[in-house]
């Protein structure tokens, strides 16, 4: 008959819980006091407490920033044509001097549309590049969208409304490149931090471009139809 033998734990010593060795502190305290102390961790509830005294900043964003800038260009705009509508129907003679505007060749009529709108986004280009551009930069679809608008009394005929409308709508979308530009080198002259993925330099004058662009699509037009 074999043996059999049984393995219990029974007899064995108890097994040693770790101890904890001391840190760098409670080293200290021991030296110092001959106490250890545990160490003390900060309450949630008063970090909770301290993060909620703290102000918080509300910055504009971006496209909130630039939506603000396009009712300011357009209400501008507006107002500017509300202004040679009542010009036009009161002073005959405002009419007079801008009748030839339209009148003419087809290089001729696109040689002074180009040059009319050309003349308002070099404007909105200059003033881009200055800090407080954009408290003036308003003026500029201002002046462009009332002489247009005196233009077309003069003219006579709805036939160059679709150029002049592009042109108009260049000049606006410029005024508020120009003026997101002037903000931004605002925000940079009084200290402040931008985070950009590309040159604002390079991305101004690349959109600047595309409005002279449009202008000339809409001097085509326009010499089309008026010639």
């Amino acid at each position: 008959m074999e043996n059999i033998v049984k393995i219990t734990n029974a007899g064995a010593l108890p097994a040693e819980k770790p101890v904890n060795e001391p840190t760098e502190n409670q080293i200290g305290e021991i030296e110092t006091t001959g106490e250890v102390k545990p160490d003390e961790t900060p309450d949630q509830t008063d970090l909770t407490a301290e993060a909620e005294d703290k102000p918080i900043e509300h910055v504009r964003s971006p496209e909130l920033r630039r939506h603000g800038s396009k009712l300011i260009m357009v209400f501008a705009a507006a107002v500017g044509a509300a202004a040679a509508i009542r010009l036009a129907l009161t002073d005959s003679t405002a009419l007079q001097s801008v009748s030839k505007i339209f009148s003419g060749t087809f290089g001729e009529i696109f040689l002074r549309q180009t040059t009319f709108g050309a003349a308002f986004l070099s404007i909105e280009l200059l003033l881009g590049f200055f800090a407080p551009g954009d408290l003036l930069v308003w003026t500029v679809p201002f002046f462009c969208t009332a002489g247009t608008v005196l233009r077309l009394f003069a003219f006579g005929s709805p036939k160059p409304i679709a150029g002049s409308v592009i042109c108009v709508g260049a000049v606006i979308l410029g005024a508020v490149f120009s003026a997101e530009m002037s903000s931004l080198l605002m925000r940079l002259s009084r200290g402040g931090t931008v985070h950009l993925g590309e040159s604002p330099r390079g991305a101004f004058l690349l959109r600047i471009l595309g409005c002279f662009t449009a202008v000339l699509l809409g001097a085509i037009l326009t010499a089309a139809l008026s010639s």
